[in-house]
């Protein structure tokens, strides 16, 4: 429940969906670039992560780190970690922070965490006057009726410390008539508050059947953010009513972005058992909004099942925005067959509105490819005249055969051009892999330009990456003897004079 809390909340106020499901939004415009280079995209939220001064940082700046540690928990790399790591000291930020870094895994982030454990209610301020509330609570949360009393009081308090010593109490407290008490104060809170009181709802799990007053915020709620915090909130305790709630809501194309998004995501990620099958069944229908939505759920669920619906979705639609949809999902549930039939298609497209969403399905299979060798085979052998296109899905997939055919095309390529951009991947390439490969090229090229830059990403390979000690003392002693440069030489032997 705790994982469903940071990723609903952290929804509402991030903008990162591909798609929007309103009739009247444009999709893309296939004149944009569909995506940005997820090493780019991580440097950015590292950037909002660093401007932030916690001690000052208003609501809207909180927001925006929370946003930027969502979108680490998926892309993230080592580059994080050390961004990430005083927000786990904070405890507004910690759990977000703590989520993306055990999602990005490896050593830095292994002991972070191991040196900042878990600590008790860390969404909560902590403060002298804070322990003293809590402390006096605990008698009074024995009983059910003073308790109540009091969580209700403390709740409608202007005093933000109070305010969050009643979420505490809300987390403690064992009567489940403390949801319907809650559920029935919000609506007299402040905004702000209002919207922390419905998020603690995702800290429970005795909140399913959703007391009627939160079903009425995510159906009528003028205020658009409190509306899709209620909206979210549904999607975490999902029964009949609730998805039927959340489907009419998706459908109406009146509601605003913020809304579409909230209903989008508590879709995307419900528990409901039948969901999947509502999915299939609405890629079958005749109206393209609905058709959009069940694309790209089906695509946010990685529902396999639904791959059969959407080829034949690009196949017999008559709606572009309906088919760039299918393309879109197609690169998250497809299997190595389905990958190959993408490439195809690619290849003998005659429709260039059509590549940017075939593109952006290949790129995301390429992403979660399940077999890299297989993968890296398949683009090399269905794409053989898109040089260019190559290089970078091998840069997408990763792994030891798409290094090698990046490398192989720097040696036989006569493209100065395609040099140039395969050379350019093999410098940012991330993994300890790239590192004898490097110093190999450096040695093998004539032309200075190239030399210098996969010597430099030798040594990128060499500093940022794990490699045994006596593995990284030979290659620098080859390296030394190769130097392009008196400059690079130097800094060869910086890094022996460290081993």
């Amino acid at each position: 429940m705790k994982t469903n809390r940071i990723n609903l909340f952290i929804c509402l106020f991030s903008f990162f969906t591909i798609f929007t499901v309103c009739s009247n939004i444009i999709l893309i415009s296939a004149q944009e670039p569909i995506q940005e280079s997820a090493q780019n995209d991580e440097m950015l939220q590292i950037a909002v992560l660093q401007k932030v001064d916690l001690s000052k940082a208003t609501d809207a700046e909180l927001f925006e780190v929370v946003t930027a540690c969502r979108r680490l928990t998926t892309i993230g790399t080592e580059k994080s970690v050390e961004v990430l790591k005083p927000l786990l000291a904070d405890s507004r930020l910690a759990s977000y922070a703590r989520t993306a870094l055990e999602n990005i895994g490896g050593t830095a982030a292994q002991t972070v965490l191991k040196e900042n454990p878990a600590q008790a209610n860390n969404a909560s301020p902590q403060n002298e006057k804070f322990q003293n509330a809590i402390a006096s609570l605990q008698t009074i949360l024995e009983d059910s009726k003073q308790g109540l009393n009091l969580f209700s009081e403390l709740l409608k308090s202007n005093d933000k410390i109070l305010f969050y010593v009643a979420l505490t109490a809300f987390r403690k407290f064992s009567d489940r008539k403390i949801v319907d008490v809650l559920a029935q104060e919000q609506a007299s809170l402040k905004p702000e508050h209002r919207i922390a009181a419905i998020l603690a709802l995702l800290d429970r799990n005795d909140v399913a059947p959703v007391p009627q007053p939160i079903i009425e915020t995510a159906k009528s709620e003028p205020n658009e953010e409190i509306r899709a915090v209620a909206l979210l909130v549904l999607g975490a305790f999902p029964d009949a009513n609730v998805i039927r709630i959340l489907f009419s809501t998706l459908q109406d194309s009146s509601n605003s972005e913020t809304i579409l998004s909230a209903t989008f995501e508590a879709l995307a990620t419900t528990r409901y058992a039948e969901i999947d099958q509502m999915i299939l069944e609405l890629l079958a229908e005749n109206n393209p909004n609905l058709q959009i939505a069940a694309c790209q759920l089906s695509g946010e669920r990685h529902l396999i099942a639904a791959e059969p619906f959407l080829w034949k979705i690009v196949t017999n639609s008559n709606h572009d925005h309906v088919r760039n949809a299918a393309f879109a999902a197609l690169g998250r549930v497809v299997n190595q067959e389905g990958f190959a039939k993408l490439l195809e298609t690619y290849r003998n497209n005659k429709n260039e509105t059509l590549k940017p969403f075939l593109l952006l399905g290949i790129t995301t299979a390429c992403r979660q490819a399940s077999d890299r060798t297989i993968y890296a085979k398949l683009v090399t052998e269905k794409l053989s005249d898109f040089a260019a296109l190559q290089l970078e899905l091998f840069a997408t997939i990763g792994g030891s055969e798409s290094l090698a055919r990046i490398a192989e095309t720097v040696k036989i390529t006569e493209q100065d051009s395609i040099r140039d951009l395969a050379t350019k991947y093999l410098g940012e390439w991330i993994g300890a892999e790239a590192a004898p490969v490097l110093l190999d090229l450096s040695v093998a090229l004539k032309e200075e330009k190239y030399k210098v830059r996969t010597f430099r990403g030798f040594l990128r390979a060499v500093r940022q990456f794990d490699l045994p000690k006596e593995e990284k003392r030979n290659l620098c002693e080859k390296a030394l003897a190769t130097a392009p440069r008196e400059e690079e030489k130097k800094l060869v032997q910086d890094i022996l004079s460290r081993l």
